[in-house]
């Protein structure tokens, strides 16, 4: 296993496909009326491509790039219903990438990318050039799955709700774990920038439905009075990384989302 985040480590000599040949659901050899000659000729193409297949693999020369549901069925038109993008392989077997979480440039734009099935210590930079077109359409697209929607959406309220509970000089300021594709489906082109800032100002036209309710934004005490949140509202999606071993160099990071709230009585 490689250390995560460190840009020496993992896989090396990156491709992005499985070479094992698709398993056809009908082949030739199984249909009934097919003449030997027309078997003869399955068995041979088969043969060819496999070895093909296995000298590219070795060599390295082959680098294409696809889903992995793709590789399987054969189809290149694969919904992107689970987050199963495949980027990698190497001699050790085949990694799925399950989201790419950040993007930074140095000399050359690369990804921190989440591998399915693996802790976030052991989550990679990698260049773009290792990265499938589809995993970047997703990074500046995502679809999360819905529940991953609602459960973020509910962490939200919760904290504005916690905010408002106290009145309007305390907690003006919250901070929770907020993944970032999630921030990313719910707010990419919205908001207005802030000068000298990271994050943006967003009006309540910018929290849709039904995600997001009116109630959301609003507490009302035991006496009937109402705190409620005055737009725009100033909100930053950002990561964090953190130092576990400064011996074995491992590092862990976490999903922030941060924002500043003015609050008025009605």
């Amino acid at each position: 296993m490689y250390s995560a985040l460190d840009d020496t480590c993992g896989p090396q000599n990156v491709m992005s496909e499985s070479f094992d040949a698709p398993t056809c659901p009908s082949s030739p050899l199984t249909q009934p009326g097919v003449c030997a000659s027309d078997s003869f000729i399955a068995i041979v193409m088969t043969t060819i491509y496999n070895m093909a297949a296995t000298r590219a693999k070795r060599s390295g020369s082959v680098k294409e790039v696809g889903y992995f549901r793709a590789l399987c069925s054969g189809n290149d038109d694969v919904e992107s219903e689970e987050d199963d993008t495949l980027v990698v392989t190497d001699d050790e077997g085949i990694y799925e990438v399950e989201r790419l979480v950040e993007k930074r440039t140095r000399k050359k734009t690369e990804y921190l990318v989440l591998w399915k099935g693996y802790p976030k210590e052991d989550a990679l930079w990698l260049p773009s050039s290792h990265i499938t077109p589809l995993a970047i359409k997703l990074f500046n697209d995502p679809e999360p799955p819905l529940r991953s929607v609602l459960d973020a959406v509910s962490a939200f309220c919760l904290a504005l709700n916690s905010s408002l509970r106290v009145g309007l000089l305390r907690k003006r300021s919250i901070q929770l774990e907020f993944h970032r594709h999630v921030f990313n489906f719910l707010f990419n082109g919205k908001g207005t920038k802030v000068t000298k800032k990271p994050g943006r100002l967003y009006q309540r036209s910018d929290f849709v439905e039904p995600y997001f309710k009116d109630n959301h934004f609003k507490y009302f005490n035991k006496y009937g009075e109402c705190c409620s949140v005055v737009f725009p509202i100033y909100m930053d999606s950002s990561v964090k990384f953190t130092q576990l071993s400064h011996k074995d160099g491992i590092k862990t990071f976490t999903e922030l989302l941060s924002a500043k709230l003015v609050k008025m009585y009605t």
